[in-house]
């Protein structure tokens, strides 16, 4: 179902630095989700700049590890998936509805990935950009801490009607108390044919934030770099944020230099021509 006979796996592994065990257990995905989160990037580049993003295994596989490029959720979350159904895991898709802090229904357009392992089911969300370096088990009221991050999964009513779970985090760059929650989720199988409808609507729709405005996200263990457009937040968990204003020329050294992706010259100046729109 997840295409990943296609996928060249030993070349993902070597990516993402595992070489352990490559049985389906919690470790070996817990090694793989780190490995993933901190080595391939996430940008929605090709959104903004040709509205169009492809999401077989090999275009995916082609961009995030080949060239020095990243992706978003649903480019993660296929070859992720990939990975994964070459291991053998037992699991499935969901899609959430991207939060941030808002009370606003939003669109189900988050893919991430849910697990099954010894009667428990745990969360796979390595496309969100600053992603939860370890799977998340599904449980009520859990607080997860990760490293320098901390997280908290809640099980109630996401939207009339709806039950299912809210993604919340602490909000440790030091300028807003308390938790912020990121997204909620029900547990409803999602297929790729579901992620190829909504991945549409994200990368081509007038009414999607990633269609018209960079994003670009690089995570440390301790660190989050994030470029919004045209500023440059450098956000330490628990000491601060530090956030610079570029111009469209700047960005451009940031992207290689801050988040390690090359733009050929045509994107490069369709680009530039983008950033001057806003």
């Amino acid at each position: 179902m997840w295409n990943g006979d296609e996928l060249a796996l030993d070349e993902y592994l070597a990516f993402v630095g595992f070489d352990g065990d490559r049985s389906p257990s919690l470790d070996t995905v817990r090694l793989l989700q780190r490995g993933h989160v901190l080595n391939i990037k996430w940008e929605n580049l090709d959104a903004v700049l040709h509205k169009h993003v492809a999401l077989d295994i090999p275009s995916v596989q082609d961009k995030l590890l080949r060239r020095p490029r990243g992706g978003y959720c649903y480019e993660h979350i296929a070859l992720f998936a990939g990975v994964l159904e070459r291991l053998g895991f037992d699991f499935f898709g969901i899609q959430g509805r991207v939060q941030m802090g808002t009370n606003s229904i939003r669109p189900a357009t988050h893919g991430m990935l849910v697990v099954r392992l010894d009667g428990e089911q745990w969360l796979c969300d390595v496309g969100f950009g600053t992603s939860p370096l370890a799977p998340i088990r599904l449980v009520d009221e859990d607080v997860i801490a990760d490293e320098s991050w901390t997280y908290r999964l809640l099980r109630g009513e996401v939207t009339p009607g709806a039950d299912g779970w809210t993604l919340s985090e602490a909000a440790g760059d030091g300028t807003r108390p308390g938790w912020m929650s990121r997204h909620t989720f029900v547990l409803e199988p999602q297929y790729p044919v579901d992620y190829r409808a909504a991945s549409h609507f994200v990368a081509s729709s007038p009414n999607s934030p990633f269609s018209t405005r960079v994003f670009v996200q690089r995570l440390t263990p301790d660190r989050a770099y994030i470029l919004d457009h045209r500023a440059l937040h450098d956000i330490r968990p628990g000491v601060g944020r530090n956030t610079r204003e570029l111009t469209p020329d700047q960005v451009l050294v940031a992207l290689r230099e801050t988040f390690g992706i090359e733009l050929d010259a045509d994107d490069s100046s369709l680009l530039l021509t983008r950033l001057a729109e806003q």
